[in-house]
């Protein structure tokens, strides 16, 4: 089920994973197990149908039912002329689907499948997180949080090793963030804060896409 969704969140690892490669210049190697007595990832709130997606609707019909307009990008290889529109809605469980002028498509599923989805998207990215808490090649990195649509993530290190460290990982959150609030039509909005582990103290403060600009 989520063909397409799974290989974004495969895509996200991949980009999770680079960020270790990044500093170290060798194959990423996560380290699932840790010593320290630092806390690992635990998410701030947990969903169970997420305060930023309107659910209210004017028309009867929309009740039931959420709209998503995933981007054409998200469609990228395939042969959109000969796209079999109703194989997707079958494969994903989703009610319809339909092509937009500029490659993009809009799906129309349940709630419930809508927060199944979203829930299947928060797990996956709090698992490549975790990966990340004291990995091999982030080893300064003691704590990801986050609030329930990723708009506010808070990353604990160890100052003095982050500081000196070639450091991507707020680039690569926010890129994984971003995908969450697409599935919630959510316009891009990622504060990433880097707090030193030992004293509570911000180190910095970094809102995507902002940063990207200029």
């Amino acid at each position: 089920m989520f063909k397409k969704i799974t290989s974004i969140i495969l895509a996200l690892t991949l980009i999770l994973s680079f960020v270790g490669c990044a500093q170290s210049n060798t194959e990423s190697t996560v380290n699932p197990s840790s010593s320290s007595s630092q806390p690992t990832s635990i998410p701030e709130t947990t969903a169970t149908e997420d305060p930023a997606v309107d659910y209210n609707v004017d028309t009867d019909e929309k009740l039931l039912t959420v709209d998503v307009t995933l981007p054409a990008s998200f469609f990228e290889g395939e042969d959109m002329a000969t796209f079999d529109t109703d194989a997707y809605v079958k494969e994903n469980g989703f009610n319809s689907a339909k092509l937009n002028e500029d490659g993009s498509m809009t799906v129309t599923m349940t709630k419930s499948k809508h927060r199944e989805l979203l829930k299947e998207i928060s797990t996956s990215l709090d698992e490549n997180f975790a990966e990340l808490i004291e990995g091999e090649d982030t080893p300064y990195i003691k704590d990801i949080t986050h609030n329930e649509d990723f708009t506010v993530v808070t990353m604990k290190v160890d100052r003095a090793a982050y500081e000196n460290a070639f450091d991507m990982t707020p680039f690569a959150i926010a890129m994984s963030a971003a995908m969450y609030q697409m599935f919630i039509e959510m316009e891009t909005h990622v504060e990433i804060s880097i707090v030193d582990v030992a004293t509570g103290e911000t180190i910095k403060t970094t809102t995507y896409p902002d940063a990207l600009e200029g």
